[in-house]
């Protein structure tokens, strides 16, 4: 299964080479930026893909609740697990105050290595969403 590749996005900005060139991404740098794209997109904000995205945002003004907080973790379980190109998610909380929830998201695609996203959910005005990629 291929991956694909994609050209080099951040913010919705084309990211562009010291010669002009768009910067294109390689096989799983294109998944792991499709990840971070599903979880930054509000589900139902594209309309030809209505059921693109995620609902992360809905949980981040009651994090001190522990059910808000499986709740998130399914909905990310749920929400990677319907990339073909993932077999296996495992969401595992490693900060948590009353106001910020830091998890660390363990995916593993069918043909590249496994590779860890840390997510960082803050609160008080917005929404704060922080990704970084570490390889496991």
């Amino acid at each position: 299964m291929s991956y694909g590749t994609d050209i080099y996005l951040i913010d919705g900005d084309f990211m562009i080479s010291a010669n002009g060139d768009l910067l294109i991404l390689d096989e799983k740098k294109t998944l792991i930026q499709d990840i971070i794209n599903r979880l930054k997109t509000v589900k139902g904000s594209y309309e030809i893909h209505p059921d693109y995205g995620s609902n992360i945002h809905r949980y981040v003004r009651a994090l001190g609740d522990d059910e808000t907080v499986l709740s998130l973790i399914n909905e990310i379980e749920e929400e990677l697990l319907k990339d073909p190109r993932i077999w296996e998610v495992d969401v595992q909380i490693t900060e948590r105050t009353l106001k910020t929830l830091k998890l660390i998201i363990e995916v593993k695609p069918l043909e590249e290595s496994p590779f860890n996203l840390v997510l960082s959910l803050e609160e008080p005005e917005k929404i704060n969403l922080a990704v970084e990629v570490r390889e496991v």
